[in-house]
C-alpha cells in the first residue's frame, strides 16, 4: 500500500511540473543563484525531477533519464541534448566536494513536442515562446537586444539584477537543429565575492 501511494504522489507531482510553462521553471532556476550549491539539489524534492547528470561543480535534473546508458550517464563533457526538458546549475569555487560552492549559472531547455503531431508541436513552441517573453518583460524589463539571428539560431540577450546580485546577464536560444528553448542566467559577481 504504500509503494502504491508513493506512485501515485510522484504520478501527481510529475503531471504538475509538466504542466508549468517556461518562464516559470527558468524563474525557480534564477531563484537559486547565489544559494549554496547543495540547494540544486532541491529541485528533486521541490518539483519531484529526476537528477541526471552531477559532477563536483554542476547538477542537471529532468523529467526522467530512462534513455541513457551507464556510459552516457557518467559522460565528460556531461551532454543532456537527448532530454526535452533540463534544468541546469554550475557552481563556481568549488572544493573536491559535491556541489560545495555558490550557484553561479543555471540552463533551462525545452522542446515543445505537441501530441506528437506538426501543427500540436507548432502551438506549443509559439505558446512556450510567448510565455518567455511575457516572463522577460514581467520580470526583466524590455531591454533585451537581439545578438544573433540566423536561419538556425535566434538570440536575445539582456542584464538585470535579482535580490543581491547586481549583475546577472541573461539570454534565450532557439535553435532550429536541437527545436528547443534554452533559457541561460549568468552571475559572475556571485563568483567574484566568494
Amino acid at each position: 500500500m504504500k509503494k502504491i501511494l508513493i506512485f501515485i504522489f510522484s504520478v501527481l507531482i510529475s503531471n504538475v511540473s509538466i504542466a508549468a510553462h517556461s518562464g516559470d521553471w527558468f524563474g525557480y532556476a534564477l531563484g537559486k543563484i547565489g544559494q549554496d550549491g547543495h540547494n540544486a539539489l532541491s529541485a528533486v524534492t521541490e518539483n519531484g525531477l529526476i537528477l541526471s547528470r552531477i559532477r563536483n561543480d554542476y547538477a542537471a535534473f529532468t523529467m526522467g533519464e530512462n534513455r541513457l546508458s551507464d556510459e552516457e550517464r557518467k559522460s565528460k563533457p556531461i551532454n543532456v541534448s537527448e532530454f526535452d526538458f533540463v534544468i541546469e546549475f554550475w557552481t563556481c569555487n568549488s572544493t573536491s566536494k559535491l556541489l560545495s560552492g555558490s550557484i553561479d549559472r543555471v540552463s533551462y531547455s525545452h522542446q515543445p513536442k505537441g501530441d506528437g503531431n506538426y501543427q500540436s508541436a507548432l502551438e506549443d513552441f509559439v505558446d512556450e515562446f510567448l510565455d518567455i517573453q511575457k516572463y522577460f518583460n514581467d520580470n526583466w524589463g524590455s531591454n533585451r537586444i537581439v545578438t544573433k539571428t540566423t536561419e538556425d539560431q535566434y538570440v536575445i540577450t539582456t542584464k538585470g539584477s535579482m535580490r543581491d546580485i547586481p549583475n546577472v546577464f541573461l539570454a534565450i536560444q532557439i535553435m532550429k537543429e536541437e527545436q528547443n528553448i534554452r533559457l541561460r542566467a549568468n552571475a559572475p559577481d556571485v563568483c567574484a565575492s566568494n
